[in-house]
């Protein structure tokens, strides 16, 4: 009798139980946004009460993202193992860190005009002896 060698199958992954998968993502979610809003209030703390807006705006985006990069970093395995709730939940909270990253961009590089004079100003050269 001949035997035949079968091919070895690779065996199937399972997927994880739906409120293991449910916890495990919003577990994720809230460590996400605890981590933000600790990063992001920290940031504009100084012992004198004084602080340049622009630096904190920038920091404020450095902050984001970074957790924009741990979030789609976080969602990979969660996709690996087929974690479907959490995959998601994971891809949302970096869609959402995507927005504030880029309202924070905005927020930077708004261009405002320079003021405009009064109507009633006159300019004052030196030397012209007839400034008000």
């Amino acid at each position: 009798m001949i035997h035949e060698r079968r091919a070895a199958r690779p065996r199937p992954r399972t997927r994880p139980s739906l409120a293991a998968d449910i916890a495990c993502g919003a577990l994720l979610v809230l460590a996400v946004a605890g981590l933000w809003f600790y990063g992001t209030i920290g940031i504009g703390r100084h012992p004198d009460g004084q602080y340049d807006q622009t630096q904190v705006d920038r920091a404020e985006m450095a902050v984001t993202l970074d957790m924009l990069i741990a979030t789609l970093v976080l969602a990979v395995p969660a996709a690996w193992l087929r974690s479907r709730v959490t995959t998601a939940l994971q891809l949302l909270c970096a869609l959402a860190l995507a927005a504030v990253m880029a309202a924070h961009y905005h927020e930077i590089h708004r261009f405002d005009p320079p003021p405009r004079p009064a109507p009633d100003y006159r300019a004052c050269y030196s030397g012209s002896d007839n400034c008000p």
